[in-house]
């Protein structure tokens, strides 16, 4: 005969506890940002400049200003963020 056991699956039934996105009284971190044109640019591994922006930054950062930069999203994929127009 199988002995009954306690269920071993997680009660969802109540709200779930979870931890603050942003520190108490950090309301003024947030803000708008100007309008900005954004391009996905996916080619071959590349190393260098196109159209005024640096491609040569490793995978998960970005190269640039914070108008106009650069962030590599991957082996062959770059997010392109400009001033709109």
């Amino acid at each position: 005969m199988v002995q009954r056991k306690e269920p071993s699956m997680l009660d969802v039934t109540g709200p779930a506890r979870r931890t603050p996105i942003l520190p108490p009284g950090a309301a003024g971190l947030v803000r708008a940002l100007p309008p900005a044109d954004r391009f996905v640019l996916r080619m071959r591994a590349f190393s260098g400049d196109a159209g005024g922006f640096d491609l040569t930054g490793p995978l998960n950062s970005a190269r640039g200003t914070s108008a106009r930069f650069a962030a590599r999203l991957g082996p062959d994929e770059w997010l392109l963020v400009c001033p709109e127009g």
